[in-house]
This record gives C-alpha cells, structure tokens and sequence, in this order.
C-alpha cells in the first residue's frame, strides 16, 4: 500500500569535512517527527549513503563517519506498515557518471493517483527523484534552479514538499508552492545548514536563521546561499497540526514560536469553561504547554499526575496493535496527587483515542472522582493527504459520535470539549493555515 509520511529532513555545507557529525546531531534533535529509520548521505566527489530501521543512535552506533563537506539527512515513520531499510531515505542515483541524492517531508501521493502504475510501489521521494532524473536529462552538476523547480511545479504543485536535494557542490531546498511543511535555513560560523525544524541547529553558532517560505526555494554552495521565488503561491496552507502536535516546542517554525502557540490555546480553552475542578493534569508532555495556559486563566492549579515511562507516542507507532500496547505501558499514575481529585486532563488532540480512553479508566482506576477532558485543537474528523497520518475516515473516534457527551461517555469521561473554533481561529487564520484534518 501506499506510504504516507511525517518524517524531518536535515542538510548542510560545512567549512570541514564533518558534515556526518552535523547531520547525525541534527536528525537527533528531529527524532521526535520519525522513530522508524534515518538515513545520511555525505562525502565529497562520491556520495555514500547509510541508512537502516532504528532511531538515529541505533542507525549510527557502529558506523564509522564519512568524510565530506556537505551531505543530507533524513529520519521518517512509515504509517501504512512499510517500514524496511528499503523505504529509507535519502534515495541516492548515480545518474550521467554523477551522483545525486534526495531527501523529502510531506505527501504527493493524492495528486498521483491518476499517474502510470509504474509509480505504485514507489516512495515518494523515489518518484521526485526518479521525475527530476527523467526530464531535466542532462548531468546534475549542470542542474539548474530553475530546471529542478519547473520540473516539481509541472507535476507536484499541489502536493505537500519540502525537500532537500544533494548535487555535485551544491545542496538545494525547496518547498511546495502552498507551503504545507516547515524549512528552515540556518547562517553559521560553522557554515550552512537546512532543516525542517530550527530546534535542529540548537548545538550552532548561529548568526542568522532565515525560514523558507512557500513557492522558494534556496540553492547553498560553499561560498554563498540563493534564496528566490520560484513560483507565486495561490494560496498558503501552513500544516496546522506541526504546531498542535508534531514540532518540538523549542521550535519556532511558520513565523510562531511553537511553545507560545501551545499555551495560548490553552488560555483560549479555559476563557468560556465553566467546569468545577481541583487540579489540572496534562497528558506528558503533549499537553503540558496547553495545560500551563489553562491554569493561568482558570486559576486551577497544574500537577503532574501522570509520569511519562517510555519515550514512544502512540499515534505515530506503524501498528494498532503497537500503539494500543505503548498506550498502556508509557504512563505511571501518582495516586497522591490525583485521588479524590476532580480532575481537567489536558492533552492537544484525539485522532484514534487509543490513549485517552486509557488514561480515563487509568485515573478512576487510582482515585480520581471525576475527569474532564479538554482538547487545544478542534475535532479531527477528516484524513490528510499532504503527511500527517490519518490515513482513514473510519480510524478517526470522534466521526463515530454525534457529539461530545455522547463522546465523553463513550471514554468514561464527566465531560470532553474540543476548543471552540472562533479561539482557534484566533491563533490560527483559516484563510493561511490547512484545516482539512477539522472539516468534513
């Protein structure tokens, strides 16, 4: 079946030849967007690529680092069961007597679907790869900007991409024309860097970070950087979900600090909430920064009750079964805090419920004498075609009920609200930011 990805992509030109360790450092920092592979691509004249299942620490363990000045990177999780060394990336070629290597975040499958079937066991990033190879025909190290971009507008404008591509000397970037995933260029005493988050580039010399907007794109060479417009944008449509859920929160990606967005919808949720409570508790660490601005407007005091046990979030596990077993096994109630507590359990967003149904019974089970559940983002009600992982209508709880006490009773909960619309308007422009995910 086809992959649909939510994955990082990292990249730089250095004034060394350790570009490995840059890369290996900076997909450590982007392991939260993908536990499943991770892959590097680096040298000089000859690329080599190392890539495997596993975090970026298992991947790397034992591998000696390759020398070169520049390379690519990339860590990803497969959502339809796909998870072999062969769908890691970056996807190298050797094309002209010249190699070339390419690594992307995002989804073009929707716009594919009317595509030759040769295209059908392909990544997506295989089939760029495979588009730009095809049409522009002639070696890379004669690649041009402009070639590379005409090519990707010509057959992928409406999918979600951002994406870094290894030439001969050069790294190039570029990011799809409605700007659906974050790319974030960083200025270094080091040298250049790429990567879809800016809490990547945190171990740096930072001199300037400047973000990729939609329809540029960005071609960095030892000496110099190009940043240029390839295309004016009908529209902008800002992946909501990589603030609500994806990005770290030492991020600041689309122009708002990741952190900062979070608490404000949590002051936003708690404006009109009427609900009696003792304590506030956050699902860790998801809902943590939502829970904070909560308790600043509620004047509720905030308390750990729930210790995070493992490192793994559910939602972004290959398997049911995986996620249903991580759901019961990450979370160790502290029953001093929570019994006899009537109890606001925070958290940013429901997708299958797996975890929050846990939690629920979790906390009546040690003591709590009432839960209600409050949500940072709307209902998720429809599927994403440009990289988030909800493949399937029928895989998303809420759809199943027709409203939230019918829901609430369903999870064993007193109450459940989801933010009201007009406050998450308010954070987040419906006329700039993809909403697919909240409409039917």
């Amino acid at each position: 079946m086809k992959i649909h990805e939510e994955c990082a992509v990292f990249a730089c030109i250095v004034k060394n030849n350790r570009a490995f360790d840059y890369i290996k450092y900076g997909l450590t920092l982007l392991q939260h967007r993908g536990e499943e592979s991770a892959g590097i691509t680096c040298g000089g004249k000859n690329y080599k690529t190392i890539k495997n299942t596993g975090l970026v620490e298992q991947v790397f363990k034992n591998v000696e680092a390759v020398e070169g000045d520049f390379g690519i990177g990339h860590v990803r999780y497969s959502t339809q069961g796909l998870s072999d060394k062969a769908h890691a990336q970056p996807f190298q070629e050797k094309y002209k007597g010249e190699d070339i290597a390419l690594a992307h975040n995002g989804n073009i499958s929707k716009i594919l679907q009317k595509k030759e079937a040769v295209f059908s066991d392909m990544t997506d990033s295989e089939i760029i790869l495979k588009c730009l190879i095809n049409e522009i025909n002639k070696k890379p190290s004669l690649w041009t900007i402009e070639d590379i971009t005409k090519v990707l507008y010509k057959n992928f404008n409406k999918g979600a991409y951002s994406l870094v591509i290894a030439l001969p000397e050069r790294i190039i970037g570029i990011k799809d024309p409605s700007g659906y995933r974050p790319l974030m260029f960083c200025i270094a005493r080091e040298g250049y860097f790429l990567a879809s988050e800016d809490c990547a580039f945190e171990s740096l010399h930072i001199h300037k970070i400047i973000e990729i907007h939609a329809g540029e794109c960005i071609e960095i060479t030892k000496d110099n950087y190009k940043i240029q417009k390839y295309c004016k944008p009908e529209y902008t449509k800002q992946c909501v979900f990589e603030h609500i859920y994806f990005a770290n929160p030492a991020s600041s990606i689309f122009s708002k600090n990741v952190y900062e967005t979070r608490v404000e919808l949590g002051r936003l949720m708690a404006k009109e909430d009427k609900v009696k409570a003792d304590i506030i508790v956050p699902v860790m660490s998801s809902g943590l920064a939502a829970a904070l601005g909560y308790s600043e407007i509620s004047k509720i005091p905030m308390h750990l009750g729930l210790k995070k046990n493992k490192a793994f979030r559910s939602f972004i596990q290959p398997t049911r079964e995986t996620r249903e077993k991580i759901a019961v096994e990450k979370y160790i109630p502290i029953k001093s805090v929570i019994e006899n507590k009537r109890i606001i359990l925070v958290d940013d967003s429901i997708v299958r419920g797996t975890t929050m149904m846990f939690l629920t019974r979790l906390l009546k089970k040690h003591g709590a004498k009432e839960v209600h559940i409050r949500l940072s983002s709307p209902a998720i009600i429809n599927t994403c075609f440009w990289g988030i992982d909800i493949p399937y209508k029928n895989e998303l709880i809420f759809r199943k009920f027709k409203d939230e006490k019918s829901f609430a009773e369903f999870l064993g909960a007193e109450s459940v609200k989801f933010i009201p619309k007009k406050f998450f308007n308010e954070v987040f422009n419906p006329e700039k930011w993809c909403y697919n995910c909240f409409m039917e």
